[in-house]
């Protein structure tokens, strides 16, 4: 089967660039970007990624509604956005989109490059909530995909070949774009909310290589930061909880797993990950376990130090090797004090 890839990334900006500079570990405020998305939330990362590219934003009560209803201008928008387009704005050619209308300049250039074509009756329908294969199939006409360049294997029951939906939809379950339901069903009429929209931008531009390498580095560099700065106030969940959300921004660049900045984000992931381990143990009693995890931390952080590494990563393993001494000392000390009491 032909790999998915839409668009050559300028990577060596990206990767010569790699982590910011973070000097010491210091206090950082919540990498939640809204009040109700969280940390494990399943669309976390879609929604951390397109708000740091600015493609989407929230409310003023510092939610984002991810539940909330998103209608084709709004959808058109963020998808355009998303696809990095730059573009002069036209006179609308649809009946129900003015000129002077926010949206009028995304639905112009949407026109004319065959992302849209509106209704027989000559109308766009801004305000009707997008479905699902009205959104697919802007989604990957926006990234300029050739499905005819394809070989789609996968069939989906709801989406039959003489629809006309049919191709964008089977390309998008065939490259986990989209998953099915527990029917195998794909649900193409279903109306999409913004949270879903979300996903699906983000699983295309990851799942076609088409991801922003040096902004995901960042944000993994940013929730490694402030896991490293809650473990020390004892906040073992919700540091393993930004652990986990920076593994999950590095696996997004797995296609180019094995560049030098991406394999020492990877191994300060791990790093971090025993770190917490080591706390964890400590809290039980379990002071063995303690010297081993943190030994493993130490010993990670080391490799980093001495490898490839940005200048950020490396002051960020000194930060995990004084930390992993400091809890590995106090148990051997408890240690001590046993066996001779």
């Amino acid at each position: 089967m032909k790999h998915f890839s839409f668009r050559v990334l300028n990577l060596f900006l990206a990767l010569c660039i790699g982590f910011l500079f973070v000097g010491k570990v210091a206090a950082v405020s919540p990498v939640e970007s809204y009040k109700d998305i969280s940390l494990n939330s399943t669309i976390y990362s879609a929604i951390e990624y397109l708000t740091e590219k600015e493609v989407i934003g929230g409310y003023d009560d510092g939610t984002f509604g991810p539940a909330k209803p998103i209608n084709r201008a709004e959808a058109l928008k963020i998808i355009i956005l998303s696809a990095g387009e730059e573009f002069t704005s036209g006179n609308s050619e649809f009946a129900d989109v003015p000129n002077d209308a926010w949206f009028a300049p995304y639905v112009s250039y949407a026109k004319s490059q065959g992302i849209v074509k509106g209704d027989p009756s000559g109308n766009f329908s801004p305000g009707r909530q997008v479905n699902r294969a009205e959104f697919i199939k802007m989604v990957l006409e926006a990234f300029r995909v050739d499905l005819s360049e394809y070989t789609i294997e996968i069939s989906v029951p709801d989406a039959p070949t003489e629809q006309w939906f049919s191709d964008y939809v089977r390309f998008a379950t065939q490259f986990k774009i989209i998953d099915l339901d527990g029917l195998g069903n794909a649900n193409p009429g279903d109306p999409l909310t913004r949270g879903e929209s979300a996903e699906i931008i983000y699983r295309t531009l990851k799942n076609g290589q088409g991801i922003d390498a040096q902004v995901v580095l960042e944000l993994a560099e940013r929730h490694l930061v402030y896991a490293l700065q809650i473990l020390q106030n004892k906040e073992m969940v919700i540091a393993g909880l930004s652990v986990s959300a920076a593994r999950k921004f590095i696996e997004a660049l797995s296609f180019i797993a094995k560049n030098p900045v991406v394999i020492a984000a990877t191994d300060t992931t791990d790093a971090v990950q025993s770190l917490i381990g080591a706390y964890v143990a400590a809290e039980n009693g379990l002071l063995n376990d303690v010297i081993l995890a943190a030994k493993n931390a130490w010993s990670i952080a080391d490799k980093i130090e001495s490898s490839e590494a940005s200048d950020g990563l490396k002051v960020m393993a000194l930060s995990i090797k004084d930390l992993a001494k400091g809890i590995a000392d106090r148990a051997r000390e408890v240690l001590s004090d046993l066996s001779t009491s």
